[in-house]
Parts: C-alpha cells; structure tokens; sequence
C-alpha cells in the first residue's frame, strides 16, 4: 500500500434515494433467495438478468443465484452512490456470513438500476476480506509544508471513507487488492469527494 499527496479527478455521486430503500430491496432478494422462491427472486432483478436466467437448463437454475449459504448473516454498507441521471445506483457492503470455521467477512458490491419505475438489482458481485486488504499504516497528514508544491500523483479506485484534519482531508481509497491513503490540501478539498466516488 502506498500513501499520496494529489489533486483528485472524480466521478460525481448525487443522492435522489435512500439507503433504507436500497436495503429494503437486497433484504427481500435475500428472503426469496432463502426460501428458494426464484420467481419472486426473478421480479426484483434487472431484465438483463432475466434474459440470462432464462437461458440456463432448469436443473442448473437454483446455481444461477449462488448458493444460499452466500447471503450474508448481516451485514453493514459501506456506501450508496446514485448516478447522476438518478437511473443506476452502487451500494457496496460488508457483509457476515456463516463458514466452517465460524464466520467469516466479504465485501459486496449490489448494483441496482431504475427499470420502468422500479428500481431492481443485479446478482451481487462478491469480493475479498477487507480486513484482510493491505492497508496504510499511517493516516496522519501532517502540515502542508510537509509537501513540496509540486508534489503528486495520479492513480485510480475508489474512495472508501475520509478523515478531516487540520490540514486537509484524508481519503481512503481502494485500489483491487490494497488501500492507499490520499492527502488533499484544505484548498482542494470538494463537498463532491464523498465515499462512493470514483477517482481516474
């Protein structure tokens, strides 16, 4: 992991929904999913996962879902981005779940996408351990004459959360398999760099 001084580049967010009504929806596709009630399943997610649905053998249609030990035992969201046309939403989470050895973690990212007035869901991308991610081991920005003036970087991934300081912000960012602390100056920092946002 590495820590870095830079100007971001970033793809907006802008909320038009709430983050209950996001749950509301993964917490029913969840119920479904258990209860292995597929066309109840099939009514939440996106036509373009029902197209592929339909293509599967029926005797292989239960494993289009992933097994139902993959849903999480509970689980916390780590943010919600909304596109800016209000059309297509992110929320990554973190997510519990039942495993051999006792339990174990995984982050989740469920993409949804507003569909004839309803919003429904893609299948749930899963992901690896956060707590398992390398991460930088020193958050503390300093002053900002620490910096050269001409110092910086470029580098891409998403911000995961931020810490205000004196000096300026800290953000969190992850990039595949690693998190790397990114330092802004009090005089970049933008109410548009939130968690969620996207940074290239």
């Amino acid at each position: 992991m590495r820590t870095w001084h830079v100007s971001l580049a970033i793809a907006l967010p802008l909320l038009a929904q709430s983050e209950a009504d996001f749950r509301t929806i993964y917490d029913g596709y969840n119920r479904a999913l258990r209860g292995e009630l597929y066309n109840a399943v099939m009514a939440i997610l996106t036509e373009e996962q029902i197209k592929l649905y339909a293509q599967v053998p029926p005797a292989q249609r239960p494993m289009f879902f992933g097994m139902t030990s993959r849903s999480p035992m509970s689980y916390e969201v780590e943010y919600l981005k909304v596109s800016k046309d209000g059309a297509k939403a992110t929320m990554l989470i973190v997510g519990t779940f039942a495993a051999s050895s006792g339990q174990q973690k995984a982050e989740m990212t469920l993409q949804f996408a507003m569909e004839k007035g309803f919003w429904r869901m893609e299948r749930p991308v899963y992901g690896s351990d956060p707590d398992k991610r390398a991460k930088a081991k020193d958050l503390a920005m300093g002053s900002r004459a620490n910096y050269a003036a001409s110092a910086g970087a470029q580098l891409g991934g998403t911000v995961l959360r931020l810490e205000k300081q004196d000096a300026g912000t800290v953000y969190v960012i992850r990039r595949v398999d690693e998190e790397d602390a990114v330092f802004v100056p009090a005089a970049q920092v933008s109410h548009d760099f939130v968690p969620g946002a996207v940074m290239s």
